[in-house]
C-alpha cells in the first residue's frame, strides 16, 4: 500500500502543472486521500472484513464526496483530480495511469449487476463522464466531459456526447 501511495503521489506531481512538490497533494488533495482510504478498505475487503471495509467507504464518502466501493480494482499512478462527486462502483476495474476528473461515475448497469466497467491503462475520464455497464474503455482512450458511455471504446479513441460517439479513430461513429 505504501508503494502504491508513493506511485499515486508521484503521478499527481508529474501530471498536474499547478503542483510544484509532493507536500501540497499529500496534505490537501482529497482525491489522493480518498484513493488511499480505498486502498485500506480494499485490503480489508480482501481480508474478508466487509463490514469494516464498507464502514470505511461510507466515512470516506461522507467526508470527501468520493465513493469507491471496496471491491473495485484500481491500479497505481491514478489521479483523482478535483475529486468531488466521483463514484467507482462495486466490481469496477480502473487501470494504471488513469486520470479521473470531478463528477465521474463508473458503475454497473442495473440489468447486469454482476459485471462492471473495465477502464484501461492511461485513460482520461473528463468531468461529468458516466461509464455504465459491462464494457471496456481501451488503453489511452479519452472520454469527454459529460459523455454517457454504455458500450466499449477502443484503445486510443475519444468518445464524446450523449450517447457517446467516437471522434478520432477508425471506428468513428455512434457507439452501439
Amino acid at each position: 500500500m505504501v508503494d502504491a501511495a508513493a506511485t499515486d503521489l508521484t503521478a499527481i506531481v508529474r501530471r498536474d502543472p499547478a503542483i510544484t512538490g509532493f507536500l501540497p497533494p499529500l496534505l490537501n488533495f482529497k482525491g489522493f486521500v480518498a484513493l488511499q482510504a480505498w486502498r485500506v478498505s480494499n485490503w480489508l475487503w480482501r481480508q474478508d472484513r466487509p463490514d469494516l471495509a464498507l464502514m470505511m467507504q461510507g466515512a470516506t464518502a461522507d467526508q470527501l464526496q468520493i465513493s469507491i466501493h471496496p471491491s473495485a480494482r484500481i491500479g497505481t499512478a491514478v489521479f483523482l483530480d478535483h475529486g468531488t462527486g466521483i463514484i467507482i462502483g462495486a466490481l469496477a476495474s480502473v487501470g494504471d495511469e488513469v486520470t479521473i476528473l470531478q463528477n465521474v461515475t463508473i458503475a454497473r448497469h442495473q440489468d447486469d449487476p454482476r459485471r462492471a466497467p473495465k477502464i484501461g491503462h492511461g485513460v482520461l475520464l473528463s468531468a461529468g463522464a458516466t461509464v455504465i455497464g459491462h464494457l471496456s474503455i481501451g488503453d489511452f482512450a479519452r472520454i469527454g466531459a459529460g459523455a454517457l458511455v454504455t458500450t466499449d471504446v477502443p484503445a486510443g479513441c475519444t468518445a464524446i456526447g450523449v450517447p457517446a460517439r467516437l471522434t478520432n479513430c477508425a471506428e468513428a461513429g455512434t457507439l452501439s
